[in-house]
């Protein structure tokens, strides 16, 4: 019997690509398939191997492997589908690896560059630094903070109209707002939805981040931290210094200055 072989980045591997190796044991009824993942790719071998054997596990004919035997034939796999999961939609990944995807977050810093600009993108980096300092002064799960600093705007850079149909939906009182905030009610539905989020903590700080009104710790750093990071350009070290002895005095110190530069600076009534 043939025994074929398919070498991709599997970086990760994705539905579209299981779609097609499936087809391929469906169809030509092979001895096997070995999987290979290419050397070079934006997660290190070993994790991509790891994902792959996840990912191939419910099919006994389907072999992950270094090695790929004389006279095996070659299986062309189209890898296009993974720029599209390493941009933020996980859920097209192979079903037996999105959990990975946003628990071990491989690819987070790609879907930030993907649906951020080069502004936004940096502005979240800055962000999640903050996050994760204030994290550590108040002796909280640091790698969770950092990675809501890193996800509070993915989707600012949506449409207004596209926001809009999101919140008229899931937040319908706030499309009486700017539009400027409805990111932070959006940002969750896609987190949840498209990446596979199930961190209540994290989806509940990102939908407070805009307007302040949080009431958890995480909710107090996000909101913080969104405020003070160092490419705003401004000293934020006396809020800084306040919000590492308490965040509740932290937040609310934060959120009075905004209100007040929003008076002064925007002539809006808060």
């Amino acid at each position: 019997m043939k025994i074929f072989f398919a070498r991709a980045p599997f970086d990760p591997v994705t539905e579209a690509e299981m779609a097609q190796i499936l087809a391929c044991l469906k169809e030509e009824k092979p001895e096997r398939i070995i999987l290979k993942p290419s050397k070079e790719g934006y997660a290190d071998y070993a994790q991509r191997m790891r994902m792959l054997k996840a990912a191939a596990k419910p099919w006994r004919k389907l072999t992950v492997s270094d090695n790929i035997p004389s006279g095996a034939e070659e299986l062309a796999v189209d890898a296009s589908s993974e720029e599209t999961v390493r941009g933020g939609r996980y859920d097209l990944a192979a079903p037996g690896i999105r959990r990975i995807l946003i628990e071990e977050c491989p690819y987070l810093e790609a879907t930030v560059d993907h649906m951020c600009n080069p502004h936004r993108a940096a502005h979240s980096r800055a962000v999640a630094g903050v996050c994760r300092d204030l994290a550590k002064a108040h002796h909280m799960d640091e790698e969770q903070a950092y990675r809501a600093g890193l996800m509070h705007d993915l989707t600012k850079g949506c449409s207004d109209e596209y926001n809009r149909r999101i919140v008229a939906v899931y937040a319908p009182d706030m499309l009486s707002v700017s539009p400027k905030v409805w990111h932070s009610f959006t940002a969750p539905v896609y987190l949840h939805r498209y990446m596979g989020l199930r961190d209540r903590a994290i989806l509940k700080a990102v939908w407070h981040h805009t307007l302040g009104d949080g009431t958890s710790p995480l909710d107090h750093i996000l909101y913080i931290a969104d405020k003070t990071e160092p490419t705003r350009g401004y000293d934020a070290s006396h809020e800084l210094d306040v919000s590492r002895r308490s965040l509740k005095e932290g937040a609310a110190l934060v959120l009075s200055e905004s209100k007040q530069y929003m008076r002064e600076k925007e002539g809006l009534n808060v």
